[in-house]
Formats: C-alpha cells, structure tokens, sequence
C-alpha cells in the first residue's frame, strides 16, 4: 500500500541526513543499532579486584550499598590532535568531551555524505553539553607552569566554548551555540538547530550532544531518594525500578529541510515533522522534581506544530530515567498529551535501560534510536521490564511498554514516533518524527568498469580504512554507483589517495584485500603539482570527436552550441553538423582549424568547470591559439574569427608535403635549403621537412640511400606553411583590431620554447612566425620539465596525439611528469565520457580536487551512508583526579604521534613527534645560524636566501641531524620556504611507526 507522506505536511519538516554516536558497547551507530537489536544491556560490573586496583577500600566497596557498576564509552582517551590541529599540549589539557565531539561531528558529516568544503551554504552548529568542575580544576593544576596561556587554556576546557571552537577548526560559518539545559541540553539543541534551519541561518546544521565523567570510575554508593539505582540496572517503567544509572556517551545528527534533502537526492534517516520546548515554571513541588502539565504541555504543543494527531503516532522514546516518581509523571503527561485516548496502542520505550543515563547526550541518544527503528521499522526491546510501576495508571492512556523486538508495519501511513527529554529545572523537549518518505530512484545498476576513489588524513590512516571499507561492504549490499558518487562529492579529499578499478562488488573487494596494506600504491599529495594544458594542432582531429562528451556534459554542450551559432554567422555554414558527421570536410584545413580551435578551448572551459585549472598553457601550432585565448589575451569570439581568417587565406595555397625522418635537429640541418624547410622538432631524434611534392620525394628517396628511416606524413593540410605579403598584410590587420588583454596564464612557446613575455605574444609578428618558423614543441615540453619538477600535463583535445609523443621521448623527460589525455583516440570504441571520468579520476590521484559536484552536475546518484574516517588513536588523560596533579611532573614541551594511555596520568609515546610550532623555531635558528643572517621570514624562498646545490647538502646535514630524519636531497629541494620543509618533517615523523618501542611520560 503506498503511503501518503503529504497528508499532513507542512513544508516545516526537516530531514535526518547524518548522524553518529559513540555510547556505552558501541562506538558508532550502526554497532549502536544491533546492540539494542540484540537487547544487549552495556554496564560494567566490577570484580573485587578490580576495584582493589582502582584503590577502593575493601571496606567500602564491601558496603550493602555500595554499587559496583559503571557504564562508560570506550577508549574515551583517544583522540586525533592531528587531525584537527592541536598540539600535543593543547590536547593532553583540552577536555575528553570537547576531544570527542570534535570526532564525533565530523563522523556525523561524513556519514550524511558532506563536508565542510562540500557545501554550498553554511553549516551551523548546536553542542548540548554539561559543566565539568572536575576537569578544570584538573587543567588548572596541569598548567601551573603555563605551559598554556589562559586564555587558550579556558577555550579548550570550557563547555561555553564546545561549539564555537569546532566551528573554527571545521570552518563552520552558520551559528554557533553551546547549549546547557541539564538532561534535555541535546534534544533542546536538535530543537534550536530545527529553527535555525527554518529561518534561513543555514543550509546543513549539526546538533547534539556530550557527557563524560572526568573523575576516576569506581561505581558508587546507592542512597534511597536519589536517581541513582540501587543495583546497578535501570528498569524504567517496572515496579521493580529504583533509578537509574550514571552513564556517558555523545551523540550528533545532521538535519537539512527535507525539501532540499529530497531535491539533492540525500540518504534520510527519518523525518522531523516538528518539535517544541517549555519549561515547568513552578508548576511543582521543587526545581528539580518535573511537572504533569509542563511536560503535557510541551508534548501536545509539538503536535500541533507537526500538523499531527496524537492517535497517528505509535512509539514514544520515554525520557524513562526509572525512578519511583519521575516514570510515573510522565506516563500521566503522556497519556492527558493522548487525551486518555485507550483505544489507541502506543509503544513505550527508553535506550536508557541499556547503559543508564547520558545526561546532557540522552535526547540524541534516544533521537537516534527512534529514527533508526523509523528506518529500519522494528522497535527495540525495552530491558528489564516484567511487572508494571504500581504508581504507572497504563490503563488510563494507549501506552505499553515494549519489552521484545517488534516489527514495526504500521497500518498504511506513514510511521510516527515521539522522542521526550526533560532536564532537571524543567526544560522539557519533545519532538515527533515520522519514517522517511520512499524517494524515487530508477537507476539500474549495470556491471561496467568503475573507480573508486578514497583518501585519508595519513597513509596508516588510509590503511584502517581500507580495510574498513572491506568489512563493511561483506556485510551491506550497496549500490556501487552511489558508493563512488558519496566518496567523490561527499568526502574532503586528503593528500593520501588510491584509486581502485573495478566492475562489481566482488571484484572490488579483492581489489580493497589486494591493497589495502600496500602503501606504495598510495599517492602523497602533499607537494602540490603543477598542471599543464597542451592544447593539440592539426591533424589531431577526426568525425564525431567529442560526441560523446557534447552529449553528456551539459556545459560543453552550450560553449560548442554558441561557438557553431557563431561560426555559422561567420560563415554560413553548419561547423556543427561538419564536426558530428561529415568525415571529409573535417579534413579541409579551413574547417579543420576553427573546429579544433572550438573543441578545445570548450574542453578546457569544461576542465576550469571541475577545478581544473592550469598553471601553464603551451599549445602545438595552432593549438597555441586555443592557449593563448585559455590565457585570456584575446576572447572566445575573437579566436574563433582569427582561426576563419587564418584558414581561409591558408587554405589557398598550394599545401606542401611533410616528410617525418628520424634525425636529430643538428643533423637534419644539412638538409635544408630554399626549397626544403624544417617544419617541426618532434623529439631528440624525430624531425619534419615541409617542401612540394617533388622535393620531399628526391629528399626521402635520398634519406632511404643513406638509411635513415623516414615516412611521408599522410596530412591533408599543415600547420606550417610560408607566407605571402598579401597574407601578412590581412593577417596584421586583423589582428590590430583585436581587443587584447593581460595574459593570465603563463604558455610556452613552441617556437622559442621559452615562457612567451607578454609584449611578445601581443604583437602580430609572433603569430606571423608561428606559420613560418619551425615548430619546436617537443623542446617547450623539455623546457618546461627542467623548469619544474612535478608536472601534469593535459591533452586538451581530441585523441592522444601529444601524449603518445611525449611518452615516446620520456627518457628525456623529467619521469616524474603525468600526461592524460581527456577524449579517445579515433579507432577507439571507447566512450569519450569514460576517458573524461578516468582523466579526472587520474587529475585526483595527482592530487587536483576535482569539483566532482560538478562533473555529477544533474545526475541522480544518491548520497549514501559509509564507513567513517579512522581517526588515529593517540590517548590522552581523560579520568583524572585534580589535586594530585599538582605533585605530578607537566607535560612535556615535545610529545609523541603514537600515544598510549595507562591507569595514571601517563602519556606513552613510541617515537618523538616534532610539533609545527617547535619545527618552525628550530629551522629559523639553523637558517640564521647558516646563511649568518639576523631574521629569516617562514614564507621566504630559499634560493633568495642564497640555497645552491653545495651549500645545500651542508644545510640538509645540519636538518637531519637536528630532527633524526631520513630526507633526501631531492625531497629536500622540492621543498620552496621553510614553511615546505616544516610540512614534510611533520610528515616523516607522523608516518613513522616504531609499535615495539616505547617511552613513558608522566603528566
């Protein structure tokens, strides 16, 4: 039966698209999910041992009272400084929450598919978080020596902080709260966050919260009255019940307007169809103790808003902290919210049976259950329950306790829940949410070659997740189309990728056990390359080149469709239909020229579309128009008018023959006379003669004789040609008209191969010697290789012509140049759209990020929920006593990448890691001891500061030695100012990993 979602819409509802959780057993939510599936209670209950370890006094523990349990989250020490930028010092004082947090929000993005730098608007931010006495005074003590200054000290402790410190190391632009209103702090920040969204603020908001006890854990001692269970359990809702049980854990949704959500195709968890806050006054016996009427307030306040009727919704996620008075308030509240309506059934339930009470994390613990059963349409077991609270009327209202997994069918409209969170003082939060309507989505998914791209922060880190991503994708059937659309547009791309091609799922998983340890697959983007636009000249050019790129790519589309309206002006003529399909006029050089002219600068107005972008231009002959015009010299339209002159006035001369000989330039000197010329230098021993027919004919049949290896070349025009005064004269006329500007992009000659000086390229004499003199292509390439040492080159044009010359003189090249070409070759069968994905992919993996949102501009791939990055584990304090700190050694100036943490104080490192404010300091002091100068700027060049290839070595000697590194000279001078070589020190130190060989610091 279809469901019908617009009933009772109205336009306010926001979507779920991302969440994460780290709780008491389970470290993300999808471990979350099948531990309440499988009623799994997470409470530890110490041994006498144990506790002995701990320090508690046999006497006391042995106490009737005394409760041995404890519910924490796992490894809540760990946290990746790195990541984030914070120092080893900053993260050993910054609070367990606020470390958590931060990981625990940007797992949140990653999981709704985006992230800081892939969003088109704001993000806003809302931290429901507690105070934590205990962890200040403890950072107070660690820094008596200032270690920090205050200021920071109290940014990184502070809750009043939490949300507006993320907001920076993130770069999250839209608001910035941090929320305290007791146990609701977290649903009351999900509330804030939905009005936010509704008021324009922003486009995607993160909401939800934290709580973690800093203080040592040793279970407690029971006392009746309070909300603390005498046994250990919370049994919410059963006559049995005496409170419930301390617990931490940390919570975090993404919400976008469903609207938007359902327009950009997002994965939705479920639906906020609307929500309300209220506080109980003194409408109660006490500030602490809740309220009836506040609550039924609050609960029928958030139905009105969500346009629903109570009778429509049937499952609540109870605040249900089991204590005597509070299960039965708000059962009473729940049922006047129901109008006592018994003829309704609504399912109770509380995750708090499950590890206890998260304080201010408890609302989005609760949210996230509700919208996962929503999702998965099953109602987890309540734990604990087997007799009803005496005090709890049930019989008075729809409510039961759900105490065994339930499927969840609803009765043909859309499932609705209601989650409640009521924070000591009487700040009440409720929210209704409704099971995400069923998105239309007709991709059929067809076994072809595919990429998957994935990248990390680190290579280990890269490695993890990996192997990760093998784990999950045993277990989850997924499209493969839509895993690779969320890794490009939905992921930040680190400089530590791979690439792996595959065509289904079983393939890709032996590609992801193949190499998930092989880190010399891994690409190190940290030095960034310098790109290249070759734009190809004539002879490049074929029927129905592009088409399929035309077809697919709606930007191409329209610069071709203008450039063809505008040659038609021109001339009358349909260029368009001559470039789809009329084999033979392609070839004449006067249609030739304006439409290689036309299809590369459109193949490079389509790359700038991606973040594609070049460094530098260098064209073959004609080609250099195209750079030229990519340069910004002289405009699209002006181009394409200089290509209809310069093809018409040249295709009236008699062609001459080209004649293809292997010889080296100075060797093919001898040959050339008045009527035998050097048309181009195509490699270090390639050349080619232009001359009439007769001549280059005597001329190969002398070559054979001596035995040298020539071909005439089977071309039915050439970009080399001698010119007429006449020609001269119309040509310069033209140009004169032009409205020149100021080149942008830096090209290369390919005559001088030299970098062109703009006084140069302006003038019409320069483009009057690119038809006249000898084309010297090959040496621009050469040229620009010994200039530069990385390079990747493009072949901005139909086929590979360029790239299959350069590859063939790569001996002679700098090796470490990439060269992709971005069409097929003619003979291939290939689609051109493929070779373009498989450029870009190859673009990536050097290390440009492609604006894939771009290149999927209109597509309807889906944005899919993945694993997570695998943040590195470095553990710092995080259960603590304040007051011993003070007798307890600091913390060091230098710490450590690989960090372990012990029972004390204890940070256990297993190498030195050299922070980058430290690096900085020490390579400005060996600079100025070296170079015997009194101030060294980071940003200055080294050469400037006097750097040659001897004094250089001396200089590394002198780093290696004071870091303990091993940097080649080569690496070494990759690097341009002090700022470069700080980066690649940092690197080498943070991918050490000496696992078997540790240090430990006390703190």
């Amino acid at each position: 039966m279809m469901k019908n979602y617009n009933k009772d819409k109205t336009g306010l509802e926001l979507a779920i698209i991302g969440m994460s959780c780290k709780v008491p057993g389970a470290d993300n939510w999808r471990e979350f999910w099948n531990n309440l599936l499988s009623a799994k209670e997470s409470i530890h209950f110490y041994t006498d041992a144990e506790l002995e370890n701990l320090g508690v006094n046999k006497s006391l523990f042995s106490e009737k009272n005394y409760v041995k349990a404890k519910s924490v989250v796992n490894n809540k020490g760990s946290f990746d400084n790195l990541f984030f930028k914070y120092s080893i010092k900053e993260a050993a004082l910054m609070n367990p929450t606020h470390r958590m947090f931060h990981e625990n929000v940007w797992e949140a993005l990653e999981d709704s598919g985006y992230t800081p730098d892939q969003v088109n608007g704001k993000i806003s931010i809302y931290a429901g978080v507690g105070d934590d006495t205990n962890w200040k005074a403890y950072a107070m003590m660690k820094n008596m020596d200032g270690l920090l200054d205050d200021l920071t000290l109290n940014f990184i402790s502070s809750k009043d902080h939490l949300a507006s410190l993320i907001a920076y190391k993130l770069n999250l632009q839209g608001a910035a709260y941090s929320i305290n209103t007791a146990c609701s702090s977290s649903l009351a920040a999900i509330h804030l966050a939905c009005r936010g969204l509704l008021m324009g603020e922003s486009k995607l908001a993160v909401a939800g919260g934290i709580s973690l006890d800093t203080s040592i854990q040793k279970g407690y001692k029971y006392q009746e009255e309070l909300i603390y269970s005498s046994d250990g359990h919370c049994r919410t809702f059963d006559d049995a019940a005496s409170g419930t049980v301390g617990s931490e854990g940390s919570g975090v949704v993404v919400l976008k307007k469903l609207s938007d959500a359902i327009e950009d195709n997002d994965h939705i968890y479920a639906v906020i169809k609307g929500s309300a806050a209220n506080n109980d006054g003194n409408r109660k016996v006490g500030y602490a103790a809740p309220s009836i009427i506040g609550q039924t307030e609050c609960i029928k306040t958030a139905h009105k808003l969500a346009n629903v009727e109570a009778e429509t919704i049937e499952y609540i996620e109870a605040h249900g902290t089991g204590t005597k008075i509070g299960d039965p308030i708000e059962v009473e509240a729940l049922n006047l919210a129901f109008n006592n309506n018994n003829n309704h059934h609504c399912a109770l339930g509380s995750v708090k049976t499950n590890f206890g009470h998260t304080d201010a994390a408890s609302g989005v613990i609760g949210l996230i259950k509700t919208a996962l059963s929503l999702k998965y349409k099953k109602i987890p077991p309540t734990l604990h329950y087997k007799k009803a609270n005496s005090e709890i009327y049930f019989d008075e209202g729809p409510f039961y306790v759900n105490a065994e997994l339930k499927e969840w069918e609803g009765n043909g409209q859309p499932l609705r829940a209601g989650v409640s969170s009521f924070g000591i003082g009487g700040t009440n939060v409720h929210l209704i949410l409704e099971e995400a309507p069923e998105q239309a989505y007709n991709l059929v998914e067809i076994q072809r070659n595919r990429v998957l791209t994935v990248s990390a922060k680190t290579s280990s880190s890269l490695k993890k997740y990996l192997n990760k991503l093998h784990t999950f994708l045993e277990s989850e059937d997924v499209n493969l189309d839509n895993l690779i659309y969320t890794y490009r547009v939905g992921r930040t791309s680190f400089n530590h990728r791979i690439a792996l091609e595959f065509k289904d799922k079983n393939e890709l998983l032996n590609r992801l056990s193949e190499n998930y340890g092989r880190s010399d697959l891994f690409a190190d983007v940290t030095k960034k390359k310098k790109t290249v636009f070759l734009f190809p000249g004539l002879g490049s050019q074929y029927s129905g080149m592009v088409k399929d790129v035309y077809e697919n790519e709606n930007i191409f589309k329209e610069k071709i469709d203008g450039g063809c309206n505008y040659l038609k002006e021109l001339t009358g003529e349909d260029f368009k239909t001559i470039l789809f399909s009329e084999s033979e006029k392609i070839e004449k050089q006067k249609y030739a020229e304006p439409l290689l002219f036309l299809v590369e600068y459109s193949l490079a107005y389509l790359l700038k579309s991606f973040n594609v972008l070049p460094d530098y231009v260098l064209g073959q002959n004609i080609g250099e128009y195209a750079a030229a015009c990519v340069s910004g010299i002289f405009t699209f339209e002006e181009g394409l008018k200089l290509m209809i002159l310069k093809s018409n006035l040249l295709n009236e001369k008699k062609t001459d023959i080209l004649l293809s000989v292997f010889l080296t330039e100075e060797e093919a000197e001898k040959f050339i006379n008045k009527k035998i010329s050097l048309a181009a230098v195509n490699g270090t021993q390639q050349v080619t003669f232009s001359g009439k027919q007769k001549e280059i004919e005597d001329l190969s049949n002398q070559l054979s004789e001596m035995g040298i290896m020539n071909s005439k070349l089977q071309k039915k025009h050439i970009d080399y040609s001698n010119v007429n005064d006449a020609f001269k004269k119309q040509f310069i006329s033209f140009w004169n008209e032009l409205s020149l500007n100021k080149m942008n992009v830096p090209f290369v000659s390919s005559i001088t191969a030299k970098i062109v000086k703009e006084e140069e390229v302006t003038k019409p004499e320069y483009w009057l010697n690119l038809i006249t003199e000898t084309s010297r292509f090959y040496n621009s390439i050469a040229a620009l290789t010994e200039k530069e040492n990385d390079l990747v080159f493009i072949e901005v044009g139909s086929g590979n012509t360029l790239e299959k010359l350069i590859k063939r003189e790569a001996v002679s090249i700098n090796k470490k140049a990439t060269i992709i070409n971005l069409t097929r070759q003619s003979k291939d069968n290939a689609e051109d759209s493929n070779v373009l994905e498989k450029a870009l992919v190859k673009l990536w993996y050097d290390g440009i990020n492609v604006n894939w949102a771009a290149y999927y501009d209109k597509c309807k791939y889906k944005r899919i929920s993945l694993p997570v990055h695998p943040f590195e584990t470095n553990q710092f304090p995080s259960e603590v006593e304040p007051f011993k700190a003070m007798f307890e050694t600091k913390i060091p100036s230098s710490a450590a990448s690989n960090i372990f943490h012990t029972q004390k104080d204890e940070i256990i490192v297993s190498e030195p890691i050299v922070e980058e404010d430290i690096v900085l300091d020490k390579l400005k002091k060996i600079f100025k001891d070296f170079f015997d100068i009194e101030e060294v700027k980071v940003e200055s060049d080294f050469f400037e500061l006097g750097l040659n290839s001897l004094n250089g070595m001396l200089l590394l000697k002198n780093i290696k030695t004071e870091f303990r590194i091993d940097l080649t000279l080569h690496e070494f001078f990759e690097c341009e100012s002090i700022v470069d070589i700080t980066s690649k020190i940092v690197q080498f130190q943070s991918n050490k990993s000496h696992l078997n060989s540790y240090k430990t610091i006390t703190i």
